[in-house]
């Protein structure tokens, strides 16, 4: 008789629906600053800073 049941947990995926970019290195300083402006905008650290990129990179 044959096993037919799937294998548990996620099926691999060959696309990644993302990526991440190597660490930055900022003082203590420079992250409150940007945790702070973050807060005011109303996003996460990591939405206010793919925002400024994000802005930087239509200027150019």
């Amino acid at each position: 008789m044959k096993n037919t049941t799937q294998k548990r947990g996620r099926p691999y995926l060959e696309k990644p629906s993302s990526s991440t970019l190597p660490p930055i290195r900022v003082t203590p300083e420079e992250k409150e600053q940007f945790k702070d402006a973050a807060e005011k905008s109303g996003m996460s650290l990591s939405a206010w800073i793919k925002s400024i990129a994000r802005e930087n990179i239509a200027k150019s």
